[in-house]
């Protein structure tokens, strides 16, 4: 984990996806990130050292249920 925390911002996602591939074989990497506001999360996917054939994109959570 020193590695990731050493990359750059923009790189430390790519570090952690190489990190899985050499240690568990991981063939494929995705990051699910929350926004802000807990409404919804980004996957992204790891560029280059693991494939991947999944685009960033926003998955929208569902509001919690609540009764009366």
């Amino acid at each position: 984990m020193e590695a990731a925390e050493a990359a750059a911002p923009v790189e430390s996602l790519d570090v952690v996806a190489r990190m899985l591939k050499e240690r568990f074989g991981a063939v494929s990497v995705s990051f699910l990130i929350t926004d802000f506001t807990g409404s919804s999360v980004v996957r992204l996917g790891a560029a280059g050292s693991v494939d991947t054939d999944e685009p960033a994109r926003r998955i929208t959570l569902r509001a919690p249920c609540t009764t009366t």
